[in-house]
């Protein structure tokens, strides 16, 4: 997936298989996921080969949000969000 591209391939990926760590962050946050619910999916889902922290799974969101990605909220709205529903 092209870097700053995230919304015209985010259907065309195939769902966590074959992506790396960062993608697959991206991915997570492009479907509302709060920071913490993605690490945890990513401490699953790459057990033992990655130290990704909450910082990391923020450092995304931000860059994402940076580069204007459409859609992108922060984590506490997100949170708040989720707790609306």
């Amino acid at each position: 997936m092209a870097r700053g591209n995230f919304e015209s391939n985010k259907h065309q990926i195939n769902r966590g298989v074959g992506l790396g760590i960062g993608d697959f962050i991206k991915d997570l946050i492009m479907d509302g996921l709060n920071n913490q619910e993605i690490l945890k999916r990513v401490t699953k889902k790459f057990r033992g080969k990655c130290a990704t922290t909450i910082n990391n799974v923020a450092w995304y969101r931000n860059d994402m949000r940076m580069r204007g990605v459409r859609g992108i909220k922060t984590n506490r709205e997100v949170i708040r969000d989720q707790q609306k529903a």
